[in-house]
C-alpha cells in the first residue's frame, strides 16, 4: 500500500469524459483528469516503486547537490496501471469543495527525477463519479494548483517492503533484485554519455 498526503499538485487541463458499459451491463459515465507536479519523498517513491533504495538507486547522492542518475530522460513511467485507488481533490480559492473519488485507475503513472532530488509524479484518473452540480466545480479548476490526495496498493505489489534501509540489528538492509536492476540500468546510461561526451572531444 502506498499513501500520499494531501498536498499540492496541479489538475492539467486535459478532461474527457466517456460512456461505458460497467461490471453490472448498465451503462456509465467515466471521467478522466490528470494530476501533475506531484511531489513525493523518498519514502513514497519506495513504497510507489516496492523498493526500499529507489532513491539511492535513481539518484546520486553523493553529488552536491543531489542529481538524477538519468539526467537525459524527460519522465520514467510506470509498467503497470493501479486500480481501486482512492483519490481525494480540493478546489477551490477561498473555502475548498473536497471531491472523494473511490475505485479509481491510476495509469500513465510517470516520475520526473530533478535537480536536488526532487521527485515529481503525474499520472491520468480514470473514475466513475456521481453526476451532480458539484461536478462543474472540479472541471472550472482545470489548468489550476489544487490539494491532492492518493492512495492505493503499488504495482505487482505481494506484500508491504519496509521502507527503511536499515535492519534491526542497525546494518544495511540488501537491496532488492529491482534496486539493483534499477541502478543497473542508470549506471550504465552514464557509461554511454561519457563515451559519447569523450568521442566529441576527440
Amino acid at each position: 500500500m502506498f499513501s500520499i498526503s494531501k498536498r499540492s499538485a496541479t489538475l492539467s487541463g486535459k478532461c474527457k469524459a466517456d460512456s461505458k458499459e460497467a461490471k453490472d451491463g448498465s451503462n456509465a459515465t467515466w471521467l478522466t483528469f490528470e494530476l501533475e507536479e506531484f511531489k513525493i519523498d523518498a519514502a513514497e517513491l519506495a513504497a510507489l516503486l516496492r523498493e526500499p533504495h529507489a532513491f539511492e538507486a535513481l539518484y546520486n547522492t553523493g553529488a552536491n547537490p543531489i542529481e538524477p542518475y538519468l539526467k537525459g530522460l524527460k519522465s520514467l513511467e510506470l509498467a503497470d496501471s493501479i486500480g481501486e485507488a482512492y483519490v481525494r481533490v480540493d478546489v477551490g480559492l477561498t473555502g475548498f469543495t473536497r471531491f472523494d473519488f473511490k475505485g479509481c485507475k491510476l495509469s500513465k503513472i510517470k516520475l520526473q527525477l530533478r535537480q536536488g532530488g526532487e521527485t515529481a509524479l503525474s499520472c491520468k484518473v480514470t473514475v466513475a463519479p456521481n453526476l451532480d452540480g458539484k461536478l462543474a466545480t472540479l472541471l472550472e479548476f482545470l489548468g489550476h494548483t489544487v490539494q491532492a490526495e492518493l492512495r492505493g496498493e503499488a504495482p505487482g505489489a505481494q506484500a508491504e517492503l519496509p521502507l527503511n534501509k536499515f535492519t534491526d540489528g542497525g546494518e544495511q538492509a540488501p537491496m532488492s533484485n529491482t534496486g539493483r536492476q534499477i541502478q543497473a540500468a542508470a549506471a550504465k546510461a552514464e557509461r554511454k554519455k561519457r563515451a559519447a561526451a569523450a568521442r566529441d572531444i576527440n
